[in-house]
């Protein structure tokens, strides 16, 4: 809930804002203020931060680690390529990088419901 505090201070008292722009996160400087932020620019702001606090990170990163968690939650994989923007389900495969402890998990729970056990605990 705190989240959705600050974000809706940042729209109402620090956003700025343009008629028709719909984007969340929008350019604060230059001839672009208020207008939905550029690709580039949040690359920039990514290094910034990298350089900052010394921990390294991309956009992409956090895409990719968004696609995993979707996954290893069991959210559908329909409904998942709607939240990342895919258009096509083999895109989602992409960003996908199921954690080992996951696809062992997975496996077991396959292979014992296969024999009739459902009472195996991992």
């Amino acid at each position: 809930m705190d989240l959705i505090g600050d974000i809706e201070e940042y729209v109402t008292k620090h956003r700025p804002y343009v008629s028709g722009e719909n984007s969340l996160f929008v350019a604060h400087k230059q001839q672009n203020k208020g207008k939905s932020i550029t690709k580039s620019a949040i690359h920039a702001i990514f290094a910034r931060c990298s350089q900052e606090t010394g921990v390294y990170c991309t956009p992409h990163w956090l895409r990719h680690t968004y696609a995993t968690e979707l996954k290893e939650a069991g959210v559908d994989d329909y409904i998942s390529s709607l939240l990342l923007g895919h258009s096509a389900e083999y895109t989602k495969r992409i960003y996908t990088h199921l954690s080992p402890q996951f696809v062992k998990a997975m496996l077991e729970r396959t292979l014992y419901k296969k024999r009739g056990s459902d009472d195996h605990e991992s």
